[in-house]
């Protein structure tokens, strides 16, 4: 498993404990059910500069994967969609703002690079530009003077047009790119530390340790957001499959703490119960985490790998992930799972009132 394909995010309530035992959080998993679907929305986008929590960004297909119909659509909390315009099959949502006035869209295309382009959700105006490179070694994000292109080598600072303000020199081996949600801070996994670094000049500004077990060979750890408002959430992995652990690590004194036990899964950290997401090779199970390990969530998601699109307070947003002529139509849908009441709404796609299918989505958690 590798940063890109482990790469959660993170979530606003820190310390939640949990109730309940694993036998009991199995029986809520089996008694689960699924909220009356929504309408389609017509209404305005968030207001510039607040956090839109809940809302998502998502590749739209009118039936599955490749049928030449993918939309962007915007996905309010309260279900629905907002169409933005028209993106190509192979396009996938690579970033959203924090208001949700912003999203990013990328596709490589062979021999010319990443063509990236910047929705005004306001609008419904996409701005486009290129990125000549390799194709594997590229990756966007809103930071710095607008946007962040992480290529082989360096990290380029870019204004949300697409012009080169600056550059700065990146290890080639780093992971994915983790930007703090003001975009003003970016955090590197480097060896067996964590560096945190100006968004904009790449200047050192602090260097964290990762915890022992995962240091070296043992294992791989690296930042997946924030766990809260005074410290950073780490996803570490061990040598195999399903060796997943979670980690708070307090920036001011650069201590982690671990969230649940080894060889487990990623935690969200949020409430009443941590949800979880466990690597299991080619798929993946979401669930809960309890003091002796994990609980998978079941009866939703079907064949595929489920993702946890955004979270915070009671709520997590979930996507089932099946790519190619093997996808499952019926499953490829946009949900909100209420801890709360152990309930799914589905949001967006495929058995929601808004029709189609859900290929791809992130979602406004004010934590990444």
């Amino acid at each position: 498993m590798t940063r890109s394909t482990a790469r959660l995010t993170a979530l606003a309530l820190a310390g939640t404990a949990l109730a309940g035992s694993g036998a009991a959080l199995a029986a809520q998993s089996a008694s689960a059910t699924t909220a009356t679907t929504v309408t389609t929305v017509t209404a305005g986008v968030p207001t510039a500069g607040t956090t839109a929590l809940g809302w998502s960004a998502a590749i739209r297909h009118q039936s599955n994967f490749g049928d030449g119909k993918g939309t962007l659509v915007l996905v309010p909390p309260t279900g629905g969609i907002m169409t933005m315009g028209a993106v190509s099959d192979d396009a996938s949502v690579s970033d959203v703002s924090q208001d949700a006035r912003k999203v990013l869209t990328a596709r490589f295309q062979t021999g010319e690079g990443l063509r990236v382009t910047v929705w005004d959700t306001a609008t419904r105006t996409p701005t486009y530009f290129r990125v000549a490179g390799p194709n594997s070694v590229i990756e966007v994000r809103f930071g710095g003077d607008g946007i962040l292109v992480k290529r082989d080598g360096k990290i380029e600072s870019r204004t949300l047009s697409g012009t080169l303000v600056r550059s700065y020199t990146a290890p080639s081996s780093l992971g994915s790119l983790e930007v703090s949600p003001n975009g003003a801070t970016t955090y590197w996994s480097i060896g067996d530390s964590i560096q945190q670094r100006d968004a904009k000049t790449g200047a050192l500004q602090k260097t964290y340790a990762v915890p022992t077990a995962y240091r070296g060979a043992a294992g791989d750890c690296w930042t997946s957001g924030t766990w809260d408002s005074t410290s950073l959430r780490l996803a570490c992995t061990g040598d195999g499959v399903g060796t997943e652990q979670t980690f708070r690590l307090v920036r001011s004194t650069g201590q982690s703490t671990a969230i649940g036990p080894a060889n487990s899964a990623i935690a969200f950290p949020t409430s009443p119960k941590w949800m979880a997401k466990q690597n299991r090779g080619n798929d993946s199970a979401i669930g809960f985490m309890y003091g002796s390990g994990f609980v998978e969530l079941t009866g939703y998601f079907g064949l595929g790998s489920p993702s946890i699109t955004g979270a915070y307070s009671n709520l997590a947003y979930v996507n089932n992930f099946q790519s190619g002529a093997a996808s499952t139509p019926a499953y490829l849908w946009l949900g909100k799972y209420d801890i709360s009441t152990n309930t799914m709404t589905r949001l967006a796609g495929a058995g929601s009132s808004s029709g189609g299918v859900i290929t791809q989505a992130q979602t406004v958690d004010g934590h990444h």
